[in-house]
């Protein structure tokens, strides 16, 4: 049960941040790319996942937009706090069944880190895959810590500009009714 309310809770935080199926941005694009770039894989993804999708919000090397949750390797990164590497998805006892890593020229390399909300739920993951076995260095990893933590800031921005906008508009609105009233008496 407490699991469960976790659960419900984490998916509150995201949902919070209005971020699923929106359109695509070149902030986040870019965050992706430069993911791929530093860790010279052909694959980088900012993914969200809700109860059962992984969606993704930018991604390098991929065609697909989002995955159904039991087939991601992002599941068991967003239950971690920090960076999750797997040097051979094939050996992993987690994915080696998993039909992204059994395909001709499946997933081998996965390195994941968690986005974290405001509230300290894990709500996605930056990830960066590879079709061959390898390990990225200490400074590939603090880059991608880096890059999530860029991310989660885009996010917040984007979820605080949201709420300023709808004050914005609330108090226009009292405005223009208090306008009409003014008008009414005279």
């Amino acid at each position: 049960m407490k699991n469960e309310q976790k659960e419900i809770s984490r998916i509150n935080a995201l949902l919070s941040y209005n971020i699923i199926d929106t359109l695509k941005e070149k902030e986040f694009d870019k965050l992706a790319q430069l993911a791929s770039i530093i860790c010279e894989t052909p694959i980088a993804i900012i993914s969200l996942i809700d109860s059962q999708r992984q969606w993704y919000k930018a991604k390098v090397g991929i065609d697909a937009d989002e995955i159904p949750l039991e087939l991601t390797f992002c599941q068991y990164t967003i239950e971690k706090d920090e960076l999750w590497e797997v040097e051979d998805a094939s050996k992993n006892e987690l994915l080696k069944d998993n039909p992204n890593v059994t395909v001709e020229n499946g997933i081998r390399y996965y390195a994941g880190i968690p986005l974290q909300s405001d509230t300290g739920y894990n709500i996605g993951t930056l990830c960066v895959a590879d079709t061959k076995p390898k390990r990225i260095n200490e400074k590939e990893k603090i880059a991608l810590k880096i890059i999530s933590e860029q991310v989660m800031i885009l996010l917040e921005a984007k979820k605080n500009n949201e709420s300023l906008i709808a004050e914005l508009r609330n108090l226009l609105k009292e405005k223009e009714l208090e306008s009409k009233k003014i008008l009414e008496k005279n």
